[in-house]
């Protein structure tokens, strides 16, 4: 603006001197005058604008420094919230592997405990299965054991049994010899006629 300042002078001194040659001398200081007022006009209204531009350069200044500021903080924001996605994403990321983890883990204790739990019912089953034939074993030898017994005693009896009957036969024989005899007694008191009878009489006297 102060070269158009400048330019507006040297216009109106060219005019100035222009109108010096053409017109008279009262008619050339008329046009000059208002050519000097003309002149400070412009000077005026462009010092006014050199202050209003200087004043909107300040302003733009003022409004460039503002943008740049927000500018920067927006931009420090999105950097931050590029930070704070990544951190999340990563987050995220730790999770879902610790999740999947966890996950493994849980699988594998499940299956050492089933694998556990298979392996103790299998053992408590083949443990039952040895009780069980050992159980019957016992049993079988148990009663064979006294099946034997029973046969040993009931063999015993048969024996005793027989031989009391035998015993009881042969008394009976003798008894039945004594009987037929016993008439022939009443003649012969002092002889013996029952030996059978020989040992109960002898037992009687002894307790006698």
């Amino acid at each position: 603006m102060i070269f158009t300042k400048y330019l507006f002078t040297a216009i109106a001194g060219l005019a100035g001197g222009i109108n010096a040659l053409v017109f008279s001398s009262s008619g050339g200081a008329l046009v000059t005058e208002e050519l000097k007022n003309f002149s400070d006009q412009l000077e005026g209204n462009s010092t006014e604008n050199d202050g209003l531009i200087q004043k909107e350069n300040g302003r733009l200044q003022t409004e460039r420094t503002k943008s740049e500021a927000n500018f920067k903080k927006l931009d420090d924001q999105n950097n931050a919230t590029k930070s704070k996605a990544g951190e999340r994403k990563k987050s995220g990321e730790s999770l879902a592997s610790a999740d999947v983890q966890l996950r493994v883990k849980r699988v594998s204790q499940d299956y050492q405990l089933q694998t556990k739990k298979l392996s103790m019912e299998k053992t408590l089953a083949d443990n039952n299965l040895k009780m069980k034939s050992s159980f019957d074993t016992n049993v079988q030898t148990a009663f064979q054991s006294v099946q034997q017994t029973v046969q040993a005693e009931t063999q015993k009896l048969e024996t005793a049994l027989t031989t009391l009957t035998e015993s009881n036969k042969k008394l009976i024989s003798d008894l039945k010899q004594c009987l037929e005899k016993m008439p022939q007694s009443i003649f012969e008191p002092e002889k013996d006629w029952c030996p059978a009878t020989q040992h109960l009489r002898s037992t009687a006297k002894q307790n006698n």
